[in-house]
């Protein structure tokens, strides 16, 4: 396996010097100082307590995480951390190899040291020789900082599209400002909606389940499956526990399809708010291409869940195109998303990616 780059002993490790600043890697020893740094950032409501457990989540309780992997990078100067940039590791492959990919986090300087901002960023991309950068949660600032750096967008973030369910009609049709005629027009987009869906329909041994955790099954899945693309994540069922429960503070639902016992397909999913509405929001779905049907099951299956959790609409994203039209032959609603966060990754030996061989979903903090 390939570590994320030899700029992490190399360049990653040598501290960059100028005007007294320095950048260094950060280490289990500065824990204390980075959580009492992060709590007390400009407008920061999250107290030192959380980021420890941020810090375990990201680097200790990590599957990806070892020995001469960066854990982020430190401006230190005048004996104190002046700016910090974190890194939350995660296997993929890419062009077919697995690599330890890099994806940045927590990028904050103080106002006294902004000029020395992109030092932390330029060690992070050299830390990214021979692998790949994720840059999925960048601000204004970051996004300007990124597009300058040749930084390549998602190829879904190049066409936002998303699929989705109404599960509730008249909660979606207020959230639209029809008011009380939200009660008239309720009737009528679900029978628009049950007209248009084809869910179900497998065979006799398909079935879902709602999951506690990703046992071996998934490791089999992902040895079955880790063929249909060049460059994705590494889907062993140590990444998916990670991803979906490392954390109560953002615990995520985890579904999986089965043709008897032999899994065929997951979905994981987020629950949340916006613009009024509970929204469950598919955050990786995964199949077996063998079994055609599996991501009408696990759909269907979803919408009783949703159902039953008071949810007033699913939306999955459309990773890729191959996605999107399996999606659409399903019938469901689909529409164009403005205003979504665009993600970005560098791959420095790589250049652009062929989107005919990549499904990017969860990367870094994003999916944390």
């Amino acid at each position: 396996m390939q570590l994320a780059a030899g700029g992490v002993q190399v360049a990653a490790t040598m501290a960059a010097r100028a005007d007294g600043a320095q950048v260094r890697l950060a280490a289990m020893a500065d824990y204390p100082r980075l959580a009492h740094f992060a709590a007390t950032f400009d407008d920061e409501t999250r107290d030192e307590k959380f980021w420890f457990q941020r810090f375990g989540l990201w680097w200790d309780e990590n599957p990806a995480f070892r020995e001469g992997v960066p854990r982020g990078w430190i401006l230190w100067d005048e004996g104190e951390i002046k700016g910090f940039l974190g890194n939350v590791p995660n296997e993929f492959l890419l062009n077919g190899k697995t690599v330890t990919a890099l994806s940045t986090t927590t990028w904050r300087v103080l106002p006294t040291h902004r000029n020395h901002s992109l030092k932390l960023f330029f060690a992070a991309i050299r830390a990214a020789k021979g692998s790949i950068f994720f840059d999925t949660t960048p601000s204004p600032d970051a996004v300007a900082v990124v597009k300058g750096l040749k930084f390549e967008l998602f190829p879904y973030n190049a066409n936002p599209v998303k699929s989705f369910i109404v599960v509730n009609a008249k909660r979606v049709l207020q959230s639209r400002g029809l008011g009380a005629a939200a009660w008239l027009g309720a009737p009528a987009l679900r029978l628009g909606q049950s007209v248009r869906l084809r869910l179900g329909g497998a065979a006799e041994r398909m079935s879902v389940r709602l999951l506690t955790q990703a046992d071996a099954s998934f490791d089999h899945l992902w040895q079955r499956t880790k063929n249909r693309y060049a460059n994705t994540n590494v889907r062993s069922a140590a990444a998916i526990n990670w991803q979906s429960f490392g954390t109560a503070a953002s615990r995520k639902f985890l579904f999986g399809c089965y043709n008897g016992e032999r899994l065929v397909g997951y979905l994981i999913a987020t629950r949340g708010v916006r613009n009024e509405l509970k929204v469950a929001a598919c955050v990786d779905v995964w199949l077996d291409p063998e079994f055609s049907s599996a991501l009408g099951n696990l759909l269907q299956f979803v919408r009783g869940w949703a159902g039953q959790e008071g949810i007033d609409v699913i939306e999955v994203p459309h990773f890729d195109v191959p996605l999107g039209r399996q999606l659409g032959a399903l019938g469901l609603f689909q529409r164009s998303f403005s205003g979504e966060q665009p993600a970005y990754y560098k791959a420095p030996d790589v250049g652009a990616l062929d989107p005919a061989a990549t499904y990017l979903s969860m990367q870094g903090d994003r999916g944390l």
